[in-house]
C-alpha cells in the first residue's frame, strides 16, 4: 500500500491548522499558512495562446492568463497563495530527447531542479502539463493544417506518431521517478489536453466535428483540415496521450512508499467539447458563431501574439475554462464540504448571499474555508469557496453570506476546534450554527444537539 502525502486535504487542512492552534496560548496570533503552487511543463501549462497584455517570460512565451496562474490567482481572494512558474514553450519530459534544459522537465537544469532547490519548502500543488511535445503534436498540427490529404494516411505523421507514444510511458515513468522521490512535493496535478475537434453539432452537424466536407469547417488557417483529420486527431491522438497521462497517475499512485498524491485533471478534454477551432465568429458557418472557441487559429494568434505559436492552443476563453477546473482542485486542499450530522445535508449557499442546505455533490458551492482569525486559538471566517463571501447572521438568527468585513458576526468559535463534527458560535450573537431536515439554515441558542453539529471531511 502506497502512502500518499496530501498535505491541507480538506478536513486535514483545518484539523492541522487547529491542532497548531491548541498548542498556542490563548489569544494567540494565527495566520493561515500560504499554498504554495508551482507550475512546470510546455505551452500548455506557460499559457501560450493568451498573451494577455505582454509575455511574463518571451523566451518560455510565459503568461499571466496561464490557467494554473488564473486558478491560484482565484483562490488568492480567500486563501494566502504563493505561486510560481518554469513552464516552458517547446517542454519535454526527458533532456535525451535533445532540448535545453528550460524546455526540459528532468535533468540537472531542467524545470523540476527548479523547484525548490533546497528542498526546505513544501509545495503543496505541482501543477504539470506535458507529453503533447513528447509526441510531436506541432508537427501533426502543422502537417493536417498545411495539406489536404487525410493525416491518417500520411505515414510521415503515423509513423513518428506511434513511435513516440510507445516511448511516453517510460518517459512519463521517469518523471514519476523523479517527483516520488521528493519528501518536500505533496500533491501533482497533471492536466489533460483539451480536445479541440468538435463544433456545436446537431442539429446540421451529426458527427459534430470540424472540418471541411461538413457543415463546420475549418477558417483562418485551419480550412485544410478535414472532418477524417478532426476524427483521427481525437481518437489517435489526444485520446491516447490522455490515456498515458492517466495510466502514469495511476502507477505514480501505487507506488510504495510516502511519496505525494497524484490527481488527473481529466475534465480538460471534455470541458472544450463543442469549442473546437471551427466555432466562434469568422466561422464559414454563422450558425456557430453563438459558440465561443475555446483554442486560437493561426490568424488569432499572428494577431494578437505576432507569431502562430499560439495555434490549437487554448485562448482566453480556453484558459479560464481550464482554470476553473485547476481552481476546484486547489480549493479542495484548503476547505471542507460541511454536513449537518442531524440530516446528512452539505451547507450551500449562491451568488445572492442566500445560505441553506442541499444534497452534498461536491461543488464549489459546498467547499467551505475556515480560515482562522487572528489573535484567537479557535474563532474563524466560514468563507464559501465558490462566492468568496463570508458566513455571516444577526440577532435574528437569520444567516447568509457578505463580503469579508472582519467584524464579529463573521467571526466563529469552533468546538470542538481539533476534531470532528463541530459546533459554529457566532461570536457577536452567541448562537450556534443549525439547519433542519427542509434545507434552512438559521442560528439558535447553543443545545449540543445534533442539527448543530457539522462534519468536515476527513
Amino acid at each position: 500500500m502506497s502512502s500518499c502525502r496530501k498535505i491541507l486535504t480538506a478536513g486535514s487542512a483545518v484539523l492541522a491548522i487547529a491542532t497548531m492552534l491548541l498548542a498556542a496560548p490563548a489569544h494567540a496570533a494565527t495566520t493561515p499558512l500560504p499554498l504554495n503552487i508551482v507550475t512546470i511543463g510546455d505551452s500548455y501549462a506557460s499559457g501560450e495562446g493568451d498573451i494577455g497584455s505582454g509575455w511574463i517570460d518571451p523566451a518560455c512565451q510565459r503568461s499571466a492568463g496561464a490557467a494554473s496562474q488564473r486558478a491560484a490567482g482565484q483562490l488568492e481572494r480567500v486563501w494566502p497563495v504563493n505561486f510560481t512558474s518554469f513552464a516552458c514553450l517547446g517542454s519535454v519530459i526527458d533532456p535525451a530527447e535533445g532540448n535545453p534544459s528550460a524546455q526540459t522537465l528532468l535533468g540537472s537544469n531542467g524545470q523540476l531542479s527548479r523547484v525548490d532547490p533546497g528542498g526546505n519548502t513544501r509545495v503543496d500543488a505541482l501543477t504539470i502539463s506535458i507529453g503533447g511535445n513528447d509526441i510531436g503534436f506541432a508537427n501533426i498540427v502543422t502537417a493536417c493544417s498545411l495539406s489536404s490529404n487525410p493525416c491518417p494516411a500520411n505515414t510521415n505523421v503515423t509513423g513518428p506518431l506511434a513511435s513516440a507514444l510507445s516511448k511516453l510511458p517510460g518517459y512519463l515513468g521517469n518523471l514519476i521517478t523523479a517527483i516520488n522521490s521528493r519528501p518536500d512535493i505533496s500533491n501533482v496535478f497533471l492536466t489533460a489536453y483539451p480536445d479541440p475537434t468538435t463544433g456545436p453539432g446537431l442539429p446540421f452537424n451529426t458527427s459534430g466535428l470540424c472540418g471541411i466536407w461538413g457543415p463546420d469547417p475549418g477558417f483562418e488557417g485551419f480550412g485544410l483540415i478535414s472532418q477524417t483529420d478532426s476524427a483521427w486527431a481525437s481518437s489517435s491522438v489526444v485520446a491516447p496521450l490522455n490515456a498515458a497521462l492517466q495510466a502514469a497517475v495511476n502507477t505514480a499512485n501505487s507506488q510504495s512508499g510516502s511519496h505525494a498524491a497524484w490527481h488527473f485533471e481529466s475534465a480538460i478534454s471534455s470541458a472544450f467539447s463543442g469549442h473546437g477551432f471551427c466555432t466562434g465568429v469568422g466561422s464559414p458557418d454563422y450558425l456557430t458563431w453563438p459558440t465561443p472557441r475555446y483554442v486560437s487559429t493561426p490568424v488569432d494568434s499572428q494577431t494578437s501574439q505576432g507569431d502562430i505559436k499560439g495555434s490549437m492552443h487554448p485562448n482566453d476563453l480556453g484558459q479560464q475554462v481550464i482554470a476553473n477546473i485547476i481552481y476546484h482542485s486547489y480549493l479542495s486542499l484548503v476547505s471542507t464540504p460541511l454536513t449537518d450530522v442531524a440530516t446528512a445535508l452539505c451547507l450551500d449557499s449562491d451568488d445572492t448571499g442566500a445560505v441553506y442546505t442541499l444534497g452534498c455533490n461536491g461543488g464549489n458551492y459546498q467547499q467551505w474555508l475556515l480560515k482562522p482569525v487572528a489573535g484567537y486559538t479557535s474563532e474563524y471566517n466560514i468563507i464559501d469557496g465558490q462566492t468568496a463571501r463570508c458566513l455571516d447572521s444577526n440577532g435574528s438568527g437569520q444567516i447568509y453570506t457578505l463580503p469579508c468585513n472582519g467584524g464579529n458576526y463573521q467571526n466563529w468559535n469552533m468546538t470542538p476546534a481539533s476534531s470532528t463534527p463541530d459546533q459554529f458560535q457566532d461570536m457577536a450573537t452567541q448562537f450556534c450554527l443549525d439547519s433542519n431536515t427542509s434545507g434552512q439554515v438559521y442560528t439558535l441558542s447553543c443545545n449540543g444537539g445534533n442539527y448543530q453539529h457539522w462534519q468536515r471531511s476527513s
